[in-house]
């Protein structure tokens, strides 16, 4: 099967970018099943610096951005009816221009959203995406051959946005990552709880987060032997700051800043528990990499990972509060020594090569 993405970006897997990593992940995946991939890839800048197994053709973006230049419009001509497209993300302008061509010339593509339909989302700049989506986005939506959802949440919240039935349900997937740790940070008498993402306090529940971590060192007697690490950047990194600071927390939280490959994964590895509590979200991949270390994940149910944690027992899922996040480390550490490893939820539902097999099911039907 001869399989064309389509992303802005370049799938570099070592970014905070998540559609990124997915595209990479899969685009990889499929290649090894014996597939003829290529990456059409639409960025400014054409230097390909991380490895990759599949072809990648990368393409300049235009000052106006709903007319393709030359070699994207060529390309895409190129491509024939027995190939399969797979579209990635949404309000790319150069996306609807691109569906144009692919109808012209008869061909099927699949569309993701990767999750950013949320009401939430859809908020920011509420009036211009509303326009956008009626002018250009329904377009794509309503003839897309099928639409991929990555959590049972984004059915709906497609749904919602066109009369295409065509939905299949697929979470992502990732590898179980081995590590060596080489330096060690956490001291023995220390409970870590480990946060890596984008520092979005609304987007990511961050504020929350610290609320609630906030509260839980209030009911504990030796407040020092808890730890809240921060992995990562964003536009809201001086205001977390800031609030660490007025809840007068700073001696138990730790910014780390952006971090990549093994540096990551050995701060990761060498925590107790990874969190991520968002108040909306697709699938977040920092999730799915902790649990490939086999840490033990404390997570909303806007993850869209609340129902695999629960049926494998490892972890703990709560509501989107202050509140419900500090009893949730309560529970967290009453029950820690109860939760299953969360190698064995990886190893039955996330094993990227699976899941690169049944996109492929779902491309032929």
């Amino acid at each position: 099967m001869k399989i064309v993405h389509i992303l802005l970006g370049k799938a570099n897997p070592n970014t905070m970018n998540g559609v990124n990593k997915v595209v990479y992940h899969l685009a990889t995946e499929q290649t090894k099943l014996g597939h003829e991939v290529t990456l059409c890839a639409i960025s400014n800048n054409p230097k390909i610096d991380f490895e990759h197994i599949f072809n990648i053709n990368v393409f300049q973006v235009k000052k106006s951005r709903f007319l393709l230049n030359k070699a994207l419009k060529a390309f895409i001509q190129s491509l024939t009816s027995d190939m399969v497209v797979h579209i990635h993300s949404v309000f790319i302008p150069e996306f609807y221009s691109i569906v144009r061509l692919l109808k012209q010339k008869q061909i099927k593509y699949i569309f993701s959203p990767h999750g950013a339909y949320h009401p939430a989302s859809l908020q920011k700049n509420h009036l211009i995406k509303k326009l956008y989506i009626a002018l250009f986005e329904s377009k794509i939506l309503n003839t897309a051959y099928k639409i991929h959802a990555i959590g049972k949440n984004e059915v709906a919240e497609i749904q919602a946005l066109t009369a295409n039935k065509n939905i299949y349900l697929l979470q992502n997937g990732t590898e179980i990552i081995n590590v060596k740790i080489t330096k060690q940070i956490k001291k023995k008498d220390e409970t870590i709880f480990c946060y890596c993402g984008r520092l979005s306090k609304n987007h990511k529940g961050l504020d929350m987060l610290l609320e609630g971590f906030a509260q839980f060192l209030k009911s504990q007697q030796d407040k020092v032997s808890y730890k809240l690490w921060l992995i990562g950047d964003g536009e809201d990194k001086a205001f977390l700051q800031n609030m660490v600071a007025q809840l007068q927390i700073n001696n138990n939280v730790v910014f780390w800043g952006k971090q990549y490959g093994d540096e990551k994964n050995n701060l990761i590895a060498q925590s107790d528990c990874f969190v991520h509590t968002s108040r909306w979200d697709g699938m977040p991949i920092a999730v799915l990499e902790a649990a490939a270390l086999g840490i033990p994940l404390f997570i909303t149910d806007a993850t869209n990972m609340g129902d695999f944690v629960k049926e494998f027992n490892c972890g703990i899922v709560v509501k989107k509060n202050a509140n419900a996040i500090y009893n949730g480390l309560l529970d967290f550490m009453a029950n820690k020594a109860n939760l299953s490893s969360s190698i064995s939820m990886v190893k039955n539902r996330f094993i990227w090569n699976e899941v690169a097999q049944q996109h492929l099911k779902n491309y032929a039907k």
